[in-house]
């Protein structure tokens, strides 16, 4: 079973975005998009960060406090912040799935990510602060492309 197609392109993610409806605010900072309209959220996360908890999968969408000290990662953190309080007010989210080429590096680089999106569920916050949200399927984008929302 494909768990993710990666998508070599880094270019593409943008496109990739626009082409369900999505504009990512700054392609340099972003680390996600939202569509009010359909009450969608799109977050960017990283295959690194996935934890197995009670049976079930997260993926971190938060670090902690105390990793959180870098002033140039500010407005990715603010709108990150933003699209939390969307998903706790009912909006849907979807995850797309992202490797690093260097997981220790700062900032990260993509190496690739996967058109094929993953369902979110629950928001978790760890005792170190760390929010991580349950991922609960798979979706491909092609669902989400406006022309098949009929």
């Amino acid at each position: 079973m494909v768990l993710w197609r990666p998508i070599m392109n880094k270019e593409g993610l943008p496109r990739f975005l626009a082409s369900m409806g999505f504009k990512q605010v700054n392609q340099r900072w972003s680390w996600g998009a939202s569509d009010d309209e359909r009450q969608i959220v799109m977050l960017f996360v990283w295959t690194d960060q996935i934890l197995n908890r009670d049976g079930q999968r997260y993926v971190e969408i938060q670090r902690s406090p105390e990793k959180q000290i870098k002033a140039d990662d500010r407005h990715g953190r603010t709108e990150r912040e933003k699209h939390i309080k969307l998903i706790r007010s009912g909006y849907t989210c979807y995850l797309v799935m992202q490797k690093a080429k260097d997981p220790k590096a700062s900032p990260r680089e993509r190496e690739w990510y996967s058109e094929r999106l993953s369902t979110a569920g629950e928001i978790i916050e760890l005792e170190n602060g760390r929010r991580m949200i349950e991922i609960t399927g798979k979706v491909e984008a092609d669902e989400l492309r406006p022309t098949s929302l009929g």
